[in-house]
């Protein structure tokens, strides 16, 4: 496969993107699950919708 550089660097910039996204989504969810596990009873007074 013979592409110009261009097309190596949009592909670069996918996987980077992509890897960011996974990272920023692990720890999300990471902080998301010890917050919830230190006040479950401060969260449960809270509808999440209205935060959102």
């Amino acid at each position: 496969m013979n592409l110009p550089s261009e097309a190596y660097e949009i592909i670069i910039a996918v996987i980077l993107i992509s890897v960011a996204m996974v990272l920023v989504n692990y720890i999300t969810k990471r902080s998301r699950n010890f917050r919830s596990t230190r006040n479950k009873k401060a969260r449960k007074q809270f509808p999440t919708s209205k935060i959102l």
